[in-house]
């Protein structure tokens, strides 16, 4: 399914990771890390996932899954964006395709680069294509 673009998707922000101390998100927000062949990180569809608590619930189960795998992460809130913007990046013939991804969740939308750049490939354009993309969204929701 495609996903809109006037459709809103959001990130779940995780501190210390994608978030300091100081509470400035930064370039953990979006690592597009390679798992399974695939490079790829995840965002929420607000048409599944409809309301602020709603997302904060995802954000905080996902902290008490991570811990009880032993990994040390805070949920902090979340951050928002038209699917629209996203869509619209570009630099260089590159920019990021959304995917829904219901196997991993109704609300689950998959962002890739679009086409990929492999890790051993232009770490400078990757860098630059992250840096749009976080300035697409919103300011964080914080957790309540």
């Amino acid at each position: 399914m495609d996903i809109p673009d006037e459709d809103k998707v959001h990130r779940t922000i995780f501190r210390p990771f994608m978030q300091g101390a100081d509470g400035m998100l930064n370039r953990g927000v979006f690592m597009f890390q390679e798992r399974n062949g695939v490079r790829k990180e995840s965002l929420i569809w607000d048409r599944y996932v409809t309301t602020p608590n709603a997302i904060h619930e995802l954000g905080i189960k996902k902290e008490t899954d991570a811990r009880a795998d032993g990994k040390e992460q805070t949920y902090t809130g979340y951050i928002s964006a038209i699917a629209k913007a996203i869509k619209q990046i570009s630099v260089n013939g590159h920019g990021f395709i959304l995917i829904h991804e219901p196997e991993e969740g109704q609300h689950h939308i998959g962002i890739r680069f679009n086409p990929d750049i492999p890790d051993n490939k232009d770490r400078h354009l990757r860098n630059e294509l992250k840096t749009l993309l976080i300035e697409c969204f919103s300011s964080l929701v914080a957790r309540p």
